[in-house]
């Protein structure tokens, strides 16, 4: 039997934002969660194949030691902790094998994270959009008018910090600048309610891309990491373990580790 290990970032997307954290698939999998906390009931495909998934911590994870052929991870297990690498490897029977493909610290997916969490940090620490919704209701023309370019200059600051970086939060705060913008110059033509939804539902997302962003930071491998983690695969009985850098298409930067063990006992 094949098992393919997955993890969620940390507690908090156990709860929340959970069909962003599943990936599709109907082979029997094992999710194993750093907090242990239950699988969110509001997950799309938790409904329609729950059945064929294995929900576990690692704690207690419900699956007997050297009881699978493969054991496989791919950008998962780090999530858990360096102490995963030793649940996974106790699942390894004799003959079996463990690859697993994890993010590597400092490469090109690390620093497309950081320059995401750059973009969106600028966005949460002035608390812009917060700046917006007071702005909508001020109603002394001195204050506004003082708000409104406090306002044009954040907005400019920002726009400097991310010029020229790339990603995906990066790609959103660029197209959110002149949203807000727009919002505030059109804002008689919307209802109270509008607006204060529109910028709630941006708070949402800022934040919880930017916890994803971080949880992946965070779970990247340095090749210290990868030392401790072949020291729990030895402790865990596996053998012939490898370590390879694995780059894009482009070649030139490092984007994953891919480790590989076996259990020849």
């Amino acid at each position: 039997m094949t098992l393919r290990l997955l993890t969620w970032p940390a507690a908090a997307a156990c709860r929340s934002n959970c069909e962003a954290d599943c990936r599709i698939g109907r082979k029997r999998k094992a999710y194993i969660c750093r907090c242990g906390a239950a699988r969110s009931k509001k997950c799309a495909l938790w409904r329609e194949h729950g059945d064929t998934f294995v929900e576990a911590s690692l704690l207690d994870l419900s699956l007997a030691p050297s009881s699978q052929d493969i054991v496989v991870s791919q950008f998962g297990l780090e999530y858990a902790g360096l102490e995963a690498f030793s649940v996974a490897a106790e699942l390894v029977r004799p003959g079996g094998h463990l690859i697993v493909m994890s993010h590597v610290k400092n490469g090109a997916v690390w620093d497309e994270c950081a320059s995401d969490r750059l973009a969106l940090d600028a966005v949460l620490e002035p608390d812009i959009l917060e700046r917006v919704d007071r702005l909508v209701d001020e109603v002394d023309p001195d204050r506004r008018m003082a708000g409104e370019q406090e306002l044009a200059d954040q907005l400019g600051n920002i726009q400097r910090q991310i010029e020229g970086q790339n990603g995906g939060g990066v790609d959103y705060v660029t197209q959110l600048l002149p949203d807000l913008l727009r919002l505030y110059v059109r804002r008689a033509a919307y209802d109270r309610i509008q607006i204060t939804s529109w910028l709630t539902a941006q708070r949402q997302k800022v934040t919880s891309f930017r916890d994803r962003m971080v949880s992946m930071m965070d779970a990247a491998l340095s090749e210290e990491d990868i030392k401790a983690v072949f020291g729990r695969l030895e402790g865990a009985g596996l053998s012939n373990k490898s370590c390879k850098l694995q780059s894009g298409l482009s070649g030139d930067r490092p984007m994953a580790w891919l480790i590989k063990a076996e259990n020849n006992r």
